[in-house]
């Protein structure tokens, strides 16, 4: 079970052909689950579409727990591209499933790759082309022990330590607070 967790305007050609290609690659079935995160018709439409092309299961939008407790039942997960996909991606380590991304020419396409390191992630689970993408993700479709051990390794790791971290500097809110309380004397000196 694959996991995509990312809205449904993240759902493009490139990353669906991409998905599609790893089905009909893998020595394995693989089923694909999407969390879309949408209203009812874009859902039924999605899944309309997307049924056509590869094997996979759409979920409703739902409560935190519901949605974490459905995407923990997947083994892999997939970051769309060339977005990022930080919140999904911070779910999915939290769950222990390895993540495969793919870095990308856009500011918005390396958030995905910084937190997959920061979390340990081996350099396979970051790709610059798409074939490198298909190359990862068969890589833990049909290498049980090596993405169990990333789970595990994951699940031993203290990530909110790794994540949440208190000591982190302020000086980028402290900039954003300075131009806005002073946003009057910034216009004035054009």
């Amino acid at each position: 079970k694959i996991a995509a967790p990312c809205s449904s305007y993240k759902l493009n050609s490139e990353f669906i052909q991409c998905c599609s290609d790893i089905a009909s690659m893998s020595s394995r079935k693989v089923e694909f689950h999407f969390f879309p995160n949408t209203t009812e018709i874009t859902l039924l439409a999605l899944r309309f579409r997307i049924e056509k092309l590869l094997p996979c299961v759409f979920y409703p939008t739902s409560d935190y727990l519901t949605y974490m407790n459905n995407i923990s039942q997947c083994d892999i997960q997939l970051s769309s591209f060339p977005f990022g996909n930080t919140n999904g991606y911070l779910d999915g380590l939290f769950c222990g499933l390895p993540i495969v991304s793919m870095d990308g020419r856009e500011v918005h396409s390396h958030s995905d790759g910084v937190l997959g390191r920061s979390a340990g992630l081996p350099e396979y689970c970051w790709a610059s082309t798409k074939e490198e993408y298909i190359d990862g993700v068969l890589r833990l479709v049909e290498n049980d022990s090596e993405r169990v051990a990333i789970s595990e390794k994951l699940m031993a790791t203290d990530l909110e330590a790794v994540f949440y971290n208190p000591g982190v500097s302020n000086d980028f809110c402290n900039a954003v607070k300075w131009i806005y309380n002073n946003h009057e004397q910034i216009q004035d000196k054009n």
